[in-house]
């Protein structure tokens, strides 16, 4: 479930250019940072006596990214071993 938004991205970005809707994209990616942000920094926390956002580690983009990478990393070495 971690990585559920990004592989909706991909497959969304992927979906757009196949069927030459790229303009769908100007809303769409956009406004997936933009949920990011509200739910990082605006949201109200019901269990945390009134503080705004979420401040832990695991929420931070550049965390985020970073596994993100490490996956597609460790997908494509998989990949290249079994064809080598």
């Amino acid at each position: 479930m971690q990585f559920l938004p990004s592989i909706t991205l991909i497959l969304f970005t992927g979906l757009a250019y196949m069927l030459s809707r790229v303009d769908l994209l100007a809303f769409y990616l956009p406004g997936t940072y933009l949920a990011w942000v509200y739910l990082r920094f605006f949201q109200l926390q019901p269990d945390s006596g009134g503080v705004h956002g979420d401040a832990s580690d695991d929420f931070k983009v550049w965390v985020y990214c970073l596994q993100m990478r490490i996956l597609f990393a460790d997908v494509r070495a998989a990949v290249c071993l079994q064809n080598g």
